[in-house]
């Protein structure tokens, strides 16, 4: 029973490695299924509701709009990186949440 919870709190420790590697590579433009390789199946998929930022830089009047997001959530801590698609599939959103 120790080493099954053992693996547990180790997988959910390299998972959100990986989010962290995954967000700081992103580029703009990236298709969903890179996506998708790289941070693995989303914690949610939901309507657009943020502001419209790359890592925190507000976009370009006259940019695509965002159709969807894919939000990937820590179990080990409360953050959260949020990956937003225009209509074409293509990532135009990146946001990293926390709280304190």
């Amino acid at each position: 029973m120790l080493l099954m919870g053992a693996f547990f709190v180790i997988r959910l420790v390299w998972q959100q490695r990986q989010y962290e590697r995954a967000y700081e590579g992103l580029q703009p433009g990236t298709g969903k299924l890179e996506v998708l390789s790289l941070f693995g199946r989303p914690s949610s998929i939901e309507s657009c509701n943020l502001n419209a930022s790359w890592d925190g830089t507000p976009l370009p009047a006259g940019q695509e709009q965002c159709v969807e997001e894919f939000r990937y959530v820590s179990w080990v801590s409360p953050e959260q990186w949020v990956i937003g698609f225009d209509r074409r599939g293509k990532a135009i959103i990146k946001d990293y949440l926390s709280s304190p």
